[in-house]
């Protein structure tokens, strides 16, 4: 519904510092015009993230959005995954940032207002999974039923969680004929 106000919409999973790292790598790539960080003196995760910073701070005409996605582990920093979100956000005026977690403790990284969403009823997050699949759970196989109903509760039965899922497979055929494949991958990621 929003996707218009913003020049550039950022997905950082940050469910652990390697996978944000990963497409912290992968943004300033995009926002170097680099194919691939081979091309180039690939610099150290901190110079990276400088430079995109800097990158935002000098593109202050449009608007942009970063969505750190699943900030899980932003409390203890002994936790292996931990993530020090208050170090990767951008500095420029120009840049929105949305957090989705579901750690209390990150309410304390932001100045502004939280909002708190709870979890769906497992036939409310099942039905949200089937729209947003563009699947008919009529015709679905037993199988992909019970893979679905897999999906939405490791899913914890959050609605964004389960539209990302749905709208991921949705978009890919072999994971529509298979839905336990996206089980799969979600956990390997």
């Amino acid at each position: 519904r929003y996707r218009n106000d913003y020049q550039g919409i950022f997905w950082i999973n940050s469910s652990s510092q390697q996978s944000v790292e990963r497409d912290i790598a992968l943004m300033f790539r995009l926002l170097y015009n680099q194919q691939s960080l081979a091309e180039i003196e690939a610099p150290g995760f901190d110079e990276t993230m400088v430079r995109v910073k800097n990158w935002f701070l000098n593109h202050q005409q449009e608007k942009w959005l970063w969505i750190f996605d699943s900030a899980d582990n932003v409390e203890e920093q002994q936790d292996p995954e931990f993530v020090d979100l208050p170090s990767l956000l951008p500095n420029a005026p120009s840049v929105q940032v949305l957090i989705t977690t579901r750690s209390e403790g990150a309410k304390k990284i932001s100045q502004s207002k939280s909002v708190e969403v709870g979890s769906l009823e497992p036939q409310q997050a099942l039905s949200l999974f089937w729209k947003e699949s563009d699947l008919s759970e009529a015709k679905a196989s037993s199988k992909n039923k019970a893979a679905a109903k897999l999906i939405v509760e490791e899913l914890g039965y959050l609605a964004l969680a389960v539209t990302l899922a749905g709208s991921a497979i949705s978009g890919s055929p072999r994971m529509c004929k298979d839905l336990s494949s996206y089980l799969q991958e979600y956990r390997e990621d």
